[in-house]
């Protein structure tokens, strides 16, 4: 408060009942006079006030509205990562709240609450204000709370006692962990712990971020196991795809592993890409991929697009799912579209060499040998101008990197390669 307004919340938590008094006297100031006078919250609250202000809404409100039926939630709670790992580490926890006078939720990163455990007398005094399952208490429809302010900061966060916007949840503090998506770092949830006011004590604000962060392990286990089965599966459809460059994506869109033709086609052989996200490993790319949205419901798609100038590639995206069917990553196939004769065309012309004049071969034969020995010289000035490097050459020439080392063998060029 004052001098005091620091937004560490262990000042407030040291000696909660004189904060809540001075709290409630500004809170009445700025919900009359829209000012905070002498002495204001924390700026944490006082901004959070002032957003809850000009959205509109009512400081006198006394329920947070539904969002999510129940219907809803239980498919969530069965299928969600974030619903099953987080209602079995709820469950783990319930004993130690078990006698405080706290409940402990889940919520969503839309600030609906999932799932509900802690004493029975609390969840039903909580349950008159909708702090229950399919409650919504995102910060921008109820003001600052133990559920919506931590989503709305990216951070752990309390709200106490009259630190709340709204009337409603004023006899109550607030204490709120956010939960992070390990393979992407997006916040997919909140862990809450909600009691009395009059217990507010700063040892439940550590254990909140712990359970947040046993939630947190457990999602990040899975992905581990998830992406061990990814690149099961993936060693498995190089068979499949025996020519084509494969690239194995994460959900998110990170590149976990790729054959040799698709790491030459995304990264000219640069293994570090790994984990990193695609358009950033390769934005010629990004053209092809727009309209194939890295999404559950994506079945497949097909693009077909120029890169390069030479390059012509078709970009196709797989979905693959766990054993349990839940989406677990893609697939990217990338095929080269050999069009060699047009390609070379484009660069070059049919000049009869001199060696051939008068010759009594009939003029499919020598345009036949001429094509094939400009083409070849085609292969050798590219090479020379890539510095030999098989994979940037093919590229360039719109072949496949197998199709090169065939034409080279068959000049048996001496030029160096690697």
């Amino acid at each position: 408060m004052g001098s005091e307004n620091a937004d560490p919340f262990a000042a407030i938590l040291d000696a909660p009942v004189k904060a809540n008094r001075e709290i409630a006297s500004a809170w009445e100031r700025f919900v009359s006079t829209g000012d905070f006078g002498g002495r204001s919250p924390r700026n944490v609250i006082a901004d959070s006030w002032r957003r809850c202000r000009d959205l509109g809404i009512d400081p006198e409100a006394v329920r947070a509205p539904s969002r999510l039926e129940s219907g809803a939630i239980e498919k969530i709670l069965h299928t969600a990562a974030l619903g099953v790992v987080g209602c079995e580490i709820l469950r783990s926890y319930e004993a130690i709240l078990h006698g405080t006078g706290h409940v402990l939720v889940l919520a969503d990163a839309k600030g609906r609450i999932l799932h509900a455990a802690g004493q029975r007398g609390t969840r039903e005094q909580l349950e008159r204000i909708n702090f229950m399952p399919g409650g919504m208490w995102a910060e921008e429809v109820v003001g600052p709370n133990g559920i919506g302010t931590p989503l709305k900061l990216g951070r752990p966060e309390v709200v106490l006692g009259t630190e709340h916007f709204c009337l409603g949840w004023q006899p109550w503090v607030c204490y709120g962990g956010p939960v992070r998506d390990p393979e992407s770092g997006e916040i997919i949830g909140v862990i809450d712990i909600t009691g009395p006011v009059r217990h507010a004590q700063s040892e439940t604000m550590g254990l909140t971020v712990a359970i947040a962060q046993a939630v947190e392990q457990q999602l990040q286990l899975r992905e581990l196991l998830r992406r061990d089965h990814l690149h099961n599966r993936f060693l498995e459809l190089q068979h499949r795809w025996p020519g084509d460059g494969l690239v194995l994506l994460s959900r998110s869109g990170r590149v976990l592993d790729a054959n040799a033709a698709g790491l030459a086609t995304i990264s000219d052989g640069d293994a570090a890409i790994r984990n990193r996200r695609l358009v950033e490993v390769a934005p010629r790319l990004a053209p092809g991929l727009q309209g194939m949205r890295l999404h559950e419901h994506v079945l497949e798609g097909a693009l077909e697009r120029e890169i390069d100038g030479l390059e012509r590639l078709t970009l196709r995206l797989e979905v693959m799912r766990d054993d349990s069917g839940r989406l677990a990553g893609y697939l990217l196939i990338l095929r080269r579209k050999e069009t060699p004769s047009s390609a070379f065309a484009e660069h070059t012309r049919y000049v009869r060499p001199a060696e051939d004049a008068g010759s009594d071969r009939s003029p499919g034969d020598l345009a036949s040998r001429s094509l094939r020995e400009t083409e070849e010289e085609w292969i050798r000035q590219t090479l020379a101008q890539c510095g030999g490097e098989i994979s940037r050459a093919a590229r360039k020439l719109g072949i496949a990197r197998s199709t090169l080392y065939r034409r080279l063998k068959r000049a048996q060029s001496p030029l160096r390669t690697r």
